[in-house]
């Protein structure tokens, strides 16, 4: 058993080779309707969704994170680039740049949480 992206699977798992047994998002993916998410397999504290996005060096500034956040968004609204990423297996969604952040630091904040209750040190 392993978590893995469902993109680097879906493959393997339409081919029959492998089976899917959850999905960690909130909702089913849009790419395996008939997976169920990891809260209907009866764990709905493994829930997470993943995030992909885009870091620049520390110091840049608002402008110009908001201004390649405005580039993304854009490209993200194309159909093809839409096809392309569901074919993945995942959902586009261009946020800003306060709201990644946000999500980066509520995921981080949940394993931790998680991580601590099962002992784990950080190593030095």
């Amino acid at each position: 058993m392993a978590v893995l992206p469902l993109g680097t699977v879906l493959g393997q798992a339409q081919a029959g080779k492998i089976r899917v047994l959850a999905v960690t998002s909130e909702k089913r993916a849009p790419t395996a309707p008939d997976v169920p998410t990891v809260a209907e397999a009866g764990f709905p504290e493994f829930t997470f969704g993943g995030g992909l996005g885009f870091f620049g060096a520390k110091g840049i500034s608002q402008d110009l994170r908001e201004r390649i956040a405005a580039d993304v968004k854009a490209v993200l609204a194309e159909s093809e680039v839409q096809q392309r990423i569901a074919n993945l297996g995942y959902v586009p969604r261009g946020t800003s740049p306060a709201a990644f952040k946000a999500m980066l630091e509520e995921h981080t904040a949940k394993w931790a949480r998680i991580a601590i209750a099962y002992g784990a040190k950080p190593s030095q």
